[in-house]
C-alpha cells in the first residue's frame, strides 16, 4: 500500500495561518494590510492613523516573528511560548 502524504501546500497554509493568528493584533493588521492587501507604509499609517515609523516598526517585528516560527516549525503560538516560559521560570525559582 502507498504511503500518502498529507498536501504540503495545505499544510503551509496552515503553518503561516497559525503564525499569523499568533501574532500581536497590531503587528497582525500592519502586515496583512502591507503584504497581503498590498498597501504602502504609508497608506498603512494613514489608515490605521498612526505614524509611519510605527508602522515600519510593527511591520519589521512582525516579519521576525512569522519567520522565527514558521522556521522552527513551531504550532506554538507566541502568547503560549510567552505563558509557558512564565512557568517555567516559577519551576526554575
Amino acid at each position: 500500500m502507498p504511503v500518502t502524504r498529507p498536501n504540503s501546500s495545505m499544510y503551509l497554509r496552515s503553518e503561516i495561518l497559525t503564525a499569523l493568528n499568533g501574532l500581536r493584533e497590531e503587528q497582525r493588521v500592519v502586515l496583512v494590510l502591507a503584504v497581503v492587501e498590498g498597501f504602502r507604509c504609508r497608506e498603512v499609517a494613514e489608515i490605521l492613523n498612526i505614524p509611519i515609523g510605527t508602522v515600519m516598526s510593527r511591520l519589521s517585528r512582525a516579519r521576525q516573528e512569522m519567520q522565527r516560527v514558521l522556521t522552527q516549525g513551531s504550532k506554538e503560538v507566541p502568547q503560549q511560548r510567552a505563558a509557558n516560559a512564565s512557568v517555567d521560570r516559577r519551576k526554575i525559582q
